[in-house]
Order: C-alpha cells, then structure tokens, then sequence
C-alpha cells in the first residue's frame, strides 16, 4: 500500500537554495513501525505560477532500513503521452477529476527520487520542491509510505496542510512588428536555476518525458542504429523553464502551451504569470526574423508590461511568397493521449502564426483517428495564416511501403474498407485512388531509411539505400504511374533525400520537392522547421498554395536562406510546366535573387551542428552553409544533379543578384541551392525536343532500387495484392532499364 502526500497547495515561491528551505513537517519512524507526520508551519506558502522549497526532517531512532516514499495524489501527471494508438488507451485515461485535483508538482532534491532508502541514521533531511499554477489557498495532504527492508507489508499515512499562495505578477506582452502593428512571437522564459538533473555540468537529461522533451534541443538528438537519441550538446541544458512543462495543459490553459515544448506563444495583449525574480526571455517570430534575448526582472507589482519587438530581417509574404509546413500533426508522438487524445485547430494555429507561417496542413492518422476525424477537410484561418485537415497514410498496412500524403481528398475513406486494417499494404493502389479524386499525393519523410549502410559522398551517389525505413519506399514504383506530386523533404537527412530525387530527375521524372517538419513526431520543438515557399498570383489560400506546389513554383527553405526570381532563358520557374526548349549547344542565361542571414560569427551552438554529422538534427540549418571563416553562403547551381557554377553572397540579410551562363549540351534540369538550407524545384531544359535522360547510371540506380525493395519488403505486401503488386514493380523496373539504354544511347 503507497502512502499518499494530500496536498492541497498555495503556488510556491520562486525556488531557492535548500540550504534556505524551511522545515514543512516532520516524518517520525517508531521502533513499532508506525509512521506519523507531524507539520511544523503555522502558514505555510506557495507561489502562484513559481516554486518553492521545502525541507522534512525524518526521525528514525530505531535506525530502520527500508525504503521511504514521499508523494502527493495532488501532484499526479495532468496527462498521459500518446501511445501511438487509433484511441486512447484505457489505461492511459486521465480522468478529469485527476487533472482538476492535481494542482502541483512535487519534486526531490535534483536528479533524486521521491521514493528512495534510507540512510538508517536518527536523523535524516529530504528536500522537496513544490510548483502550482493556481491563486489563493490549498490544502496540502502530506502522504508518506514506509516499505521496511525484508517485510512484507507497506506502512503508511497522511496529513493535510494548508498552505497560502502567494500572488504572482500578471506579465502582459506588447509584441509588435517593424510597423508597429500587433504581432505573434514564441516565447522562451527561465531563470536558469536547475531543479531536475544531479549535475548541469554533465549535461544530463531526465529520465521522464513531461521534465525532458522542453529541455532538449534538435542539435542534442542523433540518429544511431535506427533510432534517434539522446547525445552531448556543447551548452547546459535549458533550465528553469516557466511556465514549469509538466504543468501545461489546454484544457486549464488561458492560452494554450505544449509540455514537450520550452517556449510559449503570445499575441499582443496576451499575458503570463510570473512570480517575482530575473529571468532571460528568448523570443523571435520565426525564422524570417532575428532571434532576441533579454534580461527582465518581475517585480511583486500584481501587473505589469513586457514589450517584445518582433524585427524581421526580411519578409517574403511582401514578396509574394507564403510559405507553409504540410506536414503537421495534431495527434500522436509526442501530443497527449488523455485528456483528450491530441490537441484542437486553435492551438496549431498560433504555433504557426507564432513561427511566420502562411499555410499549416494537419494530418489525420492512425494516432487519434477517431479524434481527429471530425476535422477532416475543415479549413481554419487565424489573420494570414491557414490551416487545413488532410490525412497521411501512415501506421497502414502499407507502412513500411512508405507513408504519404493526400491533401484535398475528398474523404478518408478508402472505398471497400470498414477499418483501417482493410487498407492495401502497399501504396500503389492508394496512389491511383486519389488520382482519381484529384488529391494533391506526396511521399512524406523522404530520406527516412535511405542511409546506405556504405555511405559513398556527393550527389547523386550510387550507393544502395536500404530503404529499411518508413521514408519513399514505393515511390520509385509510383513514379512509373505518374502518381506522385511532391516528395517531403527538410525533416530528414539531405544527402539520403536529395540522391532519391536528383536519380529521378536524371531520370525524366519531374515531381516537386515540399518542405516538411512531421511536427511532433521528427521535430517536436516547432513546426515549420523546413518549409515551402509558394509564388501566388492570387489571394491565399490552400487550393492555390496546391497549385503552387504541383507547379513547382516554389523552393524548400529552413526560412533562413531565400532563392527567388528563379528563370532560366527568361521562363520563370513555375511558369508552362518550368520548361524551356534549346538547340543543341546553345548557352543557356540562368538568373535569380538570394538572400541569407547568418550571425556575424557563429556560436558555439552553429559551430556544434556546422562540424557534425548530417544524422544529427537539425539536418537542414544554414549554419551548416556557412563558408568557414565568413559569413558568405555558396549559391549553388546545380545540373543533372551536379554543382556547375557557384557564387558566394554574405548572409547579411541583403538580396544579391545570381546570375550565370552555362552551356547545355543535352536535355537536362536546372535547380538553385544554398545547401543545406534551401533549394528549388527544377527548371528543365529540352535540347532538340529530347526528354530528359540525363544519366543511364541514376536510372540503373532505380532499377536497382526497386528490384531490392521488392526483395527486402514484398513479403509484407498481403498475399491477395502480391501478383498485381509483382507486375507494377516489373513494370517500373522495365522502364528504368529503357530509359538506363535511352541515356546511354543520348551519350
């Protein structure tokens, strides 16, 4: 039997050294084995929205061994991570008497436990820390359990405490842009005081996600042996975040935070609550703008102001370029499961207005379906943002196919199933269905998988990839149906996406790349962490931002490096299918526009991710552009796959004209790139009225690829599908090898 710790708690103070802590109670062990507490304060506190520190004093005369627990039913988690499911888990349920009775968050000492062993000395001290987010009064049922070593049975009791809350300040936010008008900012508040981990220095992360995912930035994860983990990060962890992770929920938030997240967003006139201290505040309005940080001291005064000035160092929407993130959840990964499985429209919504996106798309899957479905093909719109409900194919029978994206779909439904377990196990089919219902269709997370277990350098390479994973498995299958509009690319490493795409261009295929963040599952801590930029004629909207897309009327960018007025002969990218006709040996003009912003000299953080391994997040950074000893980037064209002229331009946030001249002397694609940061869709270029076929090596390499796919995965594919399956991918693997002899005959 546990003993519980009642506490019905005040918000504590803001956290200070034990050495300072009052004595809340005092735990007495008797030589009988009884256990009683016995509190010491006459009025205890709290601090409203902060923490406060509290020492027990645990006397054990009989020097009893044994292991002592110290805990709270007021200090239960408000909610349950998902665990990956169509619904929630009944075991996971988090019952709404549960989160509305959890006022606080009860913590040992740093990088201790709550339940731990004694020392078997008369005199013993446990620390805890205490956080609430409420007002006014609590009361506090101390709750002690008491296991003696080698017995059977668990001792136990309870005492309840009021406590006091002391009042926090009411911090408003004054957030505006260069003109003055009212903006949207994410919002990173501490006090830089560690209260989770044994040693900062070590740079340690908790063991428990709601204390871990807000503490842990992208360039502190790895991929290694097929999974993503933990690793060095070259500065101490985020500390003392505020408000406290574990304590955010949307249903009790004002303005709704994410746990797994370090920062909020605010809008002009929205507020925090902050209890009286020094704090570093760290704000941007995404990446089109400077990131800022700041010294504030919140006084005792009950309300106070807090200008944030949102300094873009340039703006694309101007320009007539909206930028968008199409691959978004509001369910799964790292989203709460209970209670209630994922999160509304509303909160994606100011995420995206906080990061400076124009378009979000929100994915239906598996994780929360049924939750989420209601939403399905909803648009939603908060001023120049737009969200929209679509849906990927992923946790399908045809996962390990590959998962893709449908947007605009007209329903979720794939005709002859009742449950998603009837869906085919591989994608063609699925494919060929929203060709039918004229659904924008989209590889998503490319590259996952695609990591040769030999790597070879440059692009394209030709070693196998082993496509192991959940990245575009079939694509190379649909490719040879013309099924595929846009692959998903800026999530994943960009070598293993980028060698996919550039082997199909070579090849004659022309689908367009898509930025992507697979928020919050790839990246939790934003979204739009790769994005697309979209050239619209048009007022915004999803059905126009689409039409972009498929087009190719856009580039992929982290928003920190632009490459726009892209043309080739004059033909603007996107415009008459990007296609422009040549005589053989005829030198073609290619012109555009870049922009970048790098910092004068690279911290240790852009020095970290510019020297590591593209299988460290984040893959896509313009630190790792950076030329070395400078603060220029390479603007980079490339042909057929290969880098045929560069120019360097300083990322000072200043348009530089690109401009070169490059003979072409078979049909081939032409495309822009800052890598790894940004880069555009193609520009093709027909040499006597030739298709592209650029290189029989690269269709060999397809050929390849789908012969080992069908090795390695066929297996998966139910036995009912395998024979129309077996034809398709015959099919592809017969054209590749044409188009391998078309090459070579072109050479």
């Amino acid at each position: 039997m546990n003993l519980i710790m009642r506490i019905t708690l005040v918000l504590l103070a803001q956290y200070s050294c034990v050495a300072n802590a009052e004595i809340l109670a005092e735990i007495e062990l008797e030589p009988s084995s009884a256990v009683q507490i016995k509190p010491l304060l006459a009025s205890a506190e709290l601090q409203q929205a902060g923490w406060r520190n509290y020492q027990l004093i645990i006397r054990n005369p009989a020097r009893l061994a044994g292991t002592l627990t110290i805990g709270s039913p007021n200090a239960q988690p408000l909610f349950s991570k998902s665990s990956g499911g169509e619904r929630a888990l009944p075991e996971n349920e988090v019952p709404r008497r549960q989160w509305l009775n959890s006022t606080i968050e009860l913590l040992p000492e740093p990088g201790l436990q709550l339940s731990r062993a004694l020392t078997t000395e008369p005199v013993e001290t446990r620390d805890v820390q205490i956080y609430t987010r409420h007002q006014g009064q609590l009361e506090v049922e101390l709750a002690v359990s008491f296991a003696p070593e080698n017995a059977e049975s668990t001792l136990s009791t309870h005492a309840v405490i009021p406590f006091q809350i002391l009042p926090a300040s009411r911090v408003q936010f004054v957030i505006r842009d260069e003109l003055d008008n009212p903006a949207f900012a994410a919002i990173t508040i501490t006090d830089g005081v560690n209260r989770l981990v044994l040693d900062p220095a070590e740079n340690p992360l908790p063991a428990n996600d709601r204390y871990r995912f807000a503490m842990r930035r992208p360039w502190e994860r790895i991929w290694q042996d097929g999974a993503y983990r933990n690793s060095a990060s070259p500065e101490q962890h985020l500390t003392g975040i505020y408000p406290f992770p574990a304590r955010r929920l949307p249903q009790l938030d004002p303005f709704p935070d994410l746990y797994f997240q370090a920062q909020i967003y605010r809008g002009d006139g929205e507020y925090i609550y902050l209890p009286p201290g020094r704090y570093r505040v760290d704000y941007s309005g995404g990446p089109e703008t400077l990131s800022r940080s700041r010294e504030v001291t919140v006084t005792a005064e009950p309300a106070q102001l807090l200008r944030l000035d949102i300094e873009p160092w340039i703006s694309m929407e101007q320009l007539g370029w909206f930028s968008g993130d199409l691959h978004v959840h509001a369910s799964g990964c790292k989203h709460i499961e209970s209670p209630r499985q994922g999160v509304l429209p509303e909160l994606i919504l100011r995420q995206a207005s906080g990061e400076g996106l124009n378009i979000v798309s929100v994915l239906n899957w598996v994780p929360g379906w049924q939750e989420q479905l209601p939403y399905f093909g909803q648009t939603y719109r908060s001023g120049s943002t737009l969200l929209h409900h679509d849906m990927e194919v992923s946790n399908f029978p045809s996962n390990e196919m590959g998962h893709l994206g449908l947007w605009n779909l007209p329903s979720p439904n794939y005709p002859g199933t009742a449950r998603i377990a009837d869906w085919p196990s591989w994608n063609i089919p699925i494919l060929r269905w929203a060709r039918k219902k004229l659904a924008t269709t989209g590889y998503l997370h490319a590259g996952w998988g695609l990591q040769p277990a030999r790597p070879e350098a440059g692009l394209p390479n030709f070693a196998l990839a082993p496509m192991s994973g959940i990245g575009a498995n079939d694509y190379v299958v649909a490719l040879n149906e013309d099924l595929v509009d846009l692959l998903g690319i800026g999530d994943t490493p960009p070598t293993q996406e980028l060698n996919l795409w550039y082997h199909t261009l070579n090849s004659g295929y022309r689908t367009r790349i898509m930025g992507e963040s697979d928020f919050p599952c790839i990246y939790h801590e934003k979204i739009g962490i790769a994005r697309s930029y979209a050239k619209l004629e048009e007022e915004l909207g999803f059905d126009p931002y689409l039409r972009a897309l498929r087009a190719g009327r856009s580039y992929v960018s982290d928003g920190k490096s632009h490459l726009i007025d892209f043309t080739v002969n004059g033909r603007e990218l996107g415009v008459s299918d990007s296609q422009v006709q040549l005589r053989s040996g005829e030198v073609v003009n290619v012109r555009a526009r870049a922009a970048a912003w790098l910092s004068e000299s690279p911290s240790a953080v852009e020095r970290y991710i510019a020297q590591s391994d593209e299988q460290r997040q984040p893959a896509w950074d313009i630190a790792r552009a950076r030329i070395p000893g400078s603060r220029d980037v390479a603007v980079e064209l490339v042909m057929n796959g290969k880098v045929v002229a560069a120019k360097s331009i300083e990322a000072d946030g200043s348009w530089s004209e690109i401009e070169f001249d490059v003979p072409v002397t078979q049909s081939s694609w032409l495309a822009l790139r800052i890598f790894p940061s940004s880069h555009s869709n193609p520009i093709f270029v027909e040499v006597d009225d030739s298709p592209v076929r650029a290189s029989a090596a690269s269709a060999n390499w397809l050929a390849r690829a789908v012969g080992h796919l069908w090795q390695t995965k066929s297996r998966l594919i139910h036995a009912d599908e395998r024979e129309e399956a077996e034809n398709a991918y015959e099919k592809a693997r017969a054209e590749y090898l044409l188009r391998a002899q078309e090459a070579l005959d072109n050479d």
